[in-house]
């Protein structure tokens, strides 16, 4: 025990429990050990508890879309014919995981270069099969703001990401990643932060909570595409809510 230097571990209460957990336990034997939590993980929960702002549908509408077609291999066949049609690449929509960090992201991708097949199968779907929600996803497919919110959430979910990636990567990087974490972090905060804040001031001292230095809503960056979306489709009075996350 008294060689042990450091200690990492994933996130669970039983390795890193503040009380009775592993790491507790092997700091009562080697009080200067260093702990060290899976970084993945935590950017992971940084995402999660950020996603409880916004809309509740929203991970729902995803999670549906999902399920849809995960239930039936007929289904799946039914929308290969329609990406015909359409001209859409054959890809599957991909399967929510709760457990894989990545997938997220990659859902969301899948489901936004979909889009217009997607709303060309649900069509005749809401019409004729309302046992697993057909109607409830076309209603929301063609609710003024859903597309919108989905490329932001795709925008910045690529950022948590490639953080993501970095931390998992097979090659030697411990010398990169801090530059890597940093400006993709200045990268965020430069979406709704002032700035002057950001070019003056050290990101380590930069409060992303203190409205003082928020830019003004109208001014919030949301991505490339979602603010092209918003140009070809403005919501007008929804936008302030829009870009507060709020309900709409």
């Amino acid at each position: 025990m008294s060689n042990i230097v450091g200690f990492a571990s994933d996130n669970c209460a039983t390795m890193m429990g503040v009380n009775s957990g592993f790491q507790a336990r092997l700091k009562e034997d080697v009080p200067g050990v260093f702990i060290l939590g899976c970084v993945c993980h935590s950017f992971a929960l940084c995402a999660n508890h950020a996603s409880n702002h916004l809309p509740s549908w929203l991970e729902a509408f995803v999670k549906d879309v999902c399920c849809y077609f995960s239930r039936s291999s007929k289904r799946q066949h039914q929308f290969s014919l329609i990406q015909d049609v359409v001209n859409a690449p054959h890809h599957k929509i991909t399967k929510l995981s709760q457990t894989r960090w990545l997938s997220r992201g990659q859902v969301l991708k899948r489901i936004i270069e979909q889009w217009g097949a997607l709303e060309l199968f649900f069509l005749p779907e809401a019409k004729s099969n309302n046992i697993d929600g057909a109607s409830k996803i076309y209603d929301r497919m063609t609710y003024v703001g859903t597309k919108h919110m989905l490329l932001f959430l795709s925008y910045i979910i690529a950022k948590v990401d490639r953080l993501n990636v970095e931390f998992q990567a097979e090659t030697f990087k411990l010398h990169t990643l801090y530059k890597s974490v940093a400006d993709e972090y200045r990268i965020i905060l430069a979406m709704f932060v002032k700035d002057d804040i950001i070019q003056t001031v050290p990101i380590s001292d930069i409060d992303p909570s203190d409205p003082r230095v928020h830019m003004p809503i109208k001014d919030v960056h949301v991505g490339g595409r979602c603010q092209t979306m918003l140009v070809k489709k403005p919501l007008h009075q929804q936008d302030v809510r829009f870009r507060t996350a709020e309900t709409f």
